[in-house]
C-alpha cells in the first residue's frame, strides 16, 4: 500500500518546514450571517428575479462551508446564492418550496467552491429568488463559515 501526504502536510515535514497560511492550518473560523423576513409588512415582498443582499466576506477569507434555511415557501420557488459576478457562484438553483428547507451550500455548490478560495477581494454575497414569487412571512437565513488569521 502506498502512503502519500497531502500538499499541506508535506510542507510541514520538509527541512526546514514551511509555515502554512492560517487559512489552511490553525486559522480562526468566522461566520457571516444574514436573515430576512419576506412580505409587505416585513422587509418586503420577494418576486422571482429579485435579489437579497446578504453580507460581505472579506478579502483573504477561505470559505469552508455554509447553509441556506427557509421557512415553508410558495410552491415552485428556488434560490441561488452568489455575487454580482456569478449569481450562482456559491449555490446553484435549489428548491426552497416545501419547508422548512435546509440546504448545505457545498452540496449544491457553484463554481466558487472549485478554486475561488481564498477570496482575492471582498465579496458581497447575494441571494436571487427564482421560480414563483416567495410567500409572505418566510424567514430566509444564510450563514457562511470562513477562515482568516
Amino acid at each position: 500500500m502506498a502512503n502519500v501526504n497531502s500538499v499541506e502536510y508535506a510542507k510541514t515535514i520538509t527541512n526546514p518546514p514551511t509555515l502554512l497560511d492560517p487559512q489552511v492550518d490553525h486559522g480562526k473560523v468566522r461566520i457571516a450571517y444574514a436573515s430576512f423576513e419576506t412580505g409587505a409588512s416585513n422587509n418586503g415582498a420577494v418576486a422571482s428575479g429579485d435579489t437579497i443582499t446578504l453580507f460581505k466576506i472579506p478579502s483573504g477569507a477561505h470559505v469552508v462551508g455554509g447553509y441556506l434555511h427557509m421557512d415553508d415557501n410558495a410552491s415552485s420557488t428556488t434560490a441561488v446564492v452568489g455575487d454580482s459576478g456569478d449569481a450562482d457562484g456559491w449555490c446553484t438553483s435549489t428548491a426552497v418550496a416545501s419547508g422548512p428547507t435546509y440546504t448545505n451550500l457545498a452540496d449544491v455548490g457553484g463554481a466558487y467552491w472549485l478554486g475561488t478560495n481564498p477570496l482575492t477581494s471582498e465579496m458581497t454575497v447575494i441571494l436571487t429568488a427564482g421560480g414563483a414569487n416567495y410567500a409572505d412571512d418566510v424567514t430566509v437565513r444564510c450563514v457562511m463559515y470562513y477562515v482568516m488569521d
